[in-house]
């Protein structure tokens, strides 16, 4: 099958499109208490990824970051973080709409600085396999099986790489 993408091609499973109500069960907490809701996943989506995340005060979801396939956007449903980006920290709050294209200038993270849980829409394009660079870290990981906005567990390969010396990490 071709990966162009005007070409078509299968879901992964077979999906029925369904509305996820706000009382439908969160689908991943980390360890420090903050959650997050596959949207897209709940409501049988493919080709776009759509994650709420609910991030407790002081914490953030992922080290900064960018994707050498997928493009990502941030929407700010509550509460107010710190944005970082290859311009700069940045306040976000309600209502702030910010997209994070693909590669280097894509480059972002986000935490909540503030006393409240800070809640957003992650929307993802859903390309893989896909490479993840982690600037601070000079890391970098492979995914394949799996786009962003899918559980980890999908993953047919998840391999991280030193990008100093090239070693497994």
């Amino acid at each position: 099958m071709s990966d162009e993408p005007n070409e078509a091609r299968e879901p992964r499973e077979s999906h029925t499109s369904r509305i996820v109500r706000p009382a439908d069960d969160w689908t991943g907490e980390s360890d420090d208490g903050s959650r997050w809701k596959r949207l897209a996943q709940l409501a049988g989506g493919d080709r776009l990824g759509c994650t709420l995340e609910e991030l407790l005060p002081g914490h953030d979801p992922l080290p900064y970051h960018y994707h050498t396939a997928n493009e990502e956007a941030m929407y700010v449903l509550d509460g107010r973080g710190t944005l970082r980006t290859p311009a700069g920290e940045a306040e976000v709050r309600a209502g702030d709409y910010v997209s994070f294209p693909v590669g280097e200038d894509g480059a972002h993270t986000v935490e909540n600085a503030s006393q409240t849980p800070l809640r957003y829409l992650a929307v993802s394009t859903m390309i893989e396999p896909d490479v993840v660079v982690y600037p601070d870290e000079e890391t970098l990981c492979v995914n394949v099986g799996a786009a962003p906005g899918r559980p980890r567990g999908e993953f047919t390969l998840r391999k991280s790489f030193s990008m100093r010396d090239g070693s497994d990490v």
